[in-house]
């Protein structure tokens, strides 16, 4: 069970207005600014504990950006722009699976959300289609380029034509493009829910979610927090007990909002597994930069 498929589980009820009853609720919705810039840098780790011995599999770093290009009574036009990736060498595995996730870095997606912050669509779906597709092709001659003996294996054009396939998978329509950028599923699924203040727990089956909600700088030593930011963490654990055993399977998400809804500092971790083997994914999300005019 993916990590963002529990973050969109477990996430909680709409509402319409920010701080209407700030001494109950929390309304997480989008205060955003034309012009208005941030830059995330997102980290992610997938480790393995045996017998107490830590591996860790993958440790990979991004940086974006996100700029609001257009402000209506309807919603707002977000650019969202990949600036870098970062991947140790030395991990083959790593190597494949960002290679192409490398050809978006300068990529301008824009994004269209409703009034409250909520995602709703790709809104330049075929300038970004061609984009991926071309750059991915130019993968393609480099790899050949540097180890022509891959033609005794697959042609290239057989090559690229397995690509697209793939491509066509996560790439080939409006919607498929929007659901492969989980950071739109991290920083903005919470955007237009209301969250009661303090703690509360729900007990649905062998689920147990524990949420915490406080307002207020998260660290009273940042300069850059407020009165008025917001921080929300569920904490879950499911139960998957049988046979005399009690596997270990527990998530917590984390999130920190400033007080004009865009998101500060998110934190998610995904263990799963028993005393002996551990399985853990890892995201950490910290702002980098912010302007705005």
């Amino acid at each position: 069970m993916s990590v963002l498929f529990l973050v969109a589980a477990f996430s909680l009820g709409h509402a319409c207005a920010q701080d209407a009853n700030p001494d109950s609720t929390v309304n997480v919705i989008a205060w955003y600014c034309l012009h208005d810039t941030v830059i995330y840098r997102q980290r992610e780790q997938e480790l393995r504990v045996e017998n107490g011995d830590t591996t860790i599999v993958t440790d990979a770093y991004r940086r974006y950006q996100f700029i609001v290009v257009d402000s209506t009574s309807n919603g707002f036009l977000l650019e969202y722009m990949p600036l870098a990736f970062e991947f140790p060498d030395d991990d083959p595995v790593a190597k494949m699976k960002y290679a192409i996730a490398e050809r978006f870095i300068g990529i301008r997606i824009l994004i269209s959300t409703d009034e409250l912050g909520q995602v709703k669509q790709v809104e330049n779906f075929k300038e970004v289609h061609q984009a991926v597709y071309s750059r991915c092709d130019s993968l393609i001659d480099e790899i050949y380029r540097e180890a022509p003996t891959l033609y005794a294996q697959m042609s290239k054009p057989d090559m690229l034509k397995k690509l697209h396939k793939q491509l066509d998978d996560t790439y080939g329509s409006r919607q498929r493009l929007l659901e492969s950028m989980d950071v739109l599923e991290v920083l903005f699924n919470y955007h237009g829910k209301s969250f009661p203040v303090g703690k509360v727990e729900d007990v649905s089956g062998n689920t147990t979610s524990r949420l915490r909600v406080t307002t207020g700088k998260a660290d009273d030593n940042d300069e850059t927090a407020t009165d008025d930011d917001y921080q929300i963490s569920q904490y879950i654990t499911i139960d998957e007990s049988k046979d005399g055993q009690s596997p270990i399977h527990e998530v917590v998400v984390h999130k920190e909002y400033f007080n004009d809804g865009w998101p500060r500092y998110v934190y998610i971790s995904d263990e799963e597994g028993d005393d002996q083997h551990l399985e853990i994914s890892r995201m950490e999300i910290d702002w980098e930069y912010r302007g705005w005019e």
